[in-house]
């Protein structure tokens, strides 16, 4: 092995379908229905909140609601809700056009709001979306791809599911697209944070860690590359159904650690990339059988760049598994600093033992190399 390559820790819907949880807007932003409570939510800016709050509201005109009262104020003029706050639910009433009542409940969030319309399954769908970021006041509208995402994390028993989700075009080539301030990139997580009912530990672990972490070991060449993902809360409906708070997270590859990449042309592979998918010997360096470059998985571990081309090279994890596993203790230590990154493993080593994530050793761990 060269010690320069160390090794570092659907169907679509119809186009209404996309659109018909709004039924109506305040200030031209899209208040979204959750279709099984009635319940609405619109997104402002959090400067707006504690203060007075006029809005002028509107109705989609499929919805064919008339006599529009917020709160027993007539929508035909702008309303005040004074102060507006994040708890208090106002009255939505309004007629339908069979004569019927509606009787819905809004209320207000600070955090971006996405809505997905996608047949759900493990392989990517067909989807449409509609983010609404309070800071840009507006609604963005665009398609491409959606799944679920994770192993464990989609048991039957689990309330919330994680997703993956990649914008395109409508011809299905993929589109980079700058969401929320992060990133400008076609691929995206969508995290459930399903047993932290607080739904925000994973976004506090990313961003201790980019706060005190040190840069990987090539980063004097690559002074932009992130070894954690930035996220950025929101409040995510599924299908017109309203789902809770999610973390809309920028994933670990290629583009975020700054990789090398594959050259097409000569077919060398340079910047490479595994995630350990499960426990196993191979993922915790304890064994290191025969590889079949062949393949996109060894062991526990998944190709993740470049994920595309086979057959791979699984040489150089292979040999940073390999050393570990056959060496002893004494020669180990004197040589380690050849091979791996050691201050990112002494870093995360001190996250996932203070944070205590134990799903994240060996299994959920990263390994790349930059050329």
């Amino acid at each position: 092995m060269n010690p320069r390559r160390r090794i570092l820790t659907t169907l679509l819907v119809a186009a209404a379908a996309a659109t018909a949880t709004a039924q109506l807007s305040l200030n031209g932003i899209p208040a979204l229905n959750d279709g099984d409570s009635g319940r609405m939510l619109a997104a402002v800016r959090q400067d707006a909140f504690g203060k007075p709050y006029t809005a002028t509201v509107t109705v989609d005109p499929d919805s064919a609601w008339t006599d529009l009262r917020i709160d027993s104020q007539d929508c035909n003029t702008p309303i005040l809700l004074d102060p507006l706050d994040g708890t208090t639910p106002h009255l939505v009433t309004a007629r339908r056009a069979d004569g019927t009542t509606v009787a819905d409940t809004l209320t207000f969030t600070f955090l971006p709001i996405l809505a997905i319309h996608s047949e759900l399954s493990m392989d990517y769908r067909p989807a449409r979306f509609m983010l609404i970021d309070p800071d840009s006041a507006r609604a963005d509208t665009f398609v491409g791809r959606n799944k679920w995402r994770g192993s464990s994390t989609l048991a039957d028993d689990r309330h919330k599911r994680n997703f993956h989700f990649k914008i395109t075009d409508d011809d299905g080539v993929k589109v980079d697209r700058k969401l929320c301030g992060l990133r400008n990139d076609n691929s995206w997580i969508l995290d459930a944070g399903q047993i932290d009912l607080s739904r925000i530990r994973n976004l506090v672990a990313n961003e201790l860690w980019l706060d005190f972490a040190e840069p990987p070991y090539y980063g004097d060449k690559e002074p932009k590359a992130r070894t954690a993902m930035r996220g950025k809360l929101i409040e995510l409906f599924v299908n017109g159904r309203y789902e809770g708070v999610y973390t809309l997270f920028e994933p670990i590859d290629r583009k975020q650690l700054n990789l090398k990449k594959f050259d097409e042309q000569t077919g060398t592979f340079h910047g490479m990339l595994w995630k350990g998918m499960r426990y196993d010997k191979v993922t915790t360096f304890s064994e290191s059988p025969a590889y079949d470059n062949g393949s996109n998985t060894w062991g526990g571990f998944d190709l993740k760049y470049p994920d595309e081309v086979l057959p791979t090279d699984w040489s150089t994890i292979y040999g940073a598994v390999r050393l570990a596993a056959i060496i002893g203790d004494t020669r180990f230590k004197t040589i380690a600093g050849q091979y791996y990154d050691l201050n990112a493993m002494r870093d995360y080593a001190l996250l996932t033992t203070v944070l205590l994530c134990i799903d994240n050793s060996s299994k959920n761990m990263f390994w790349a190399c930059y050329d």
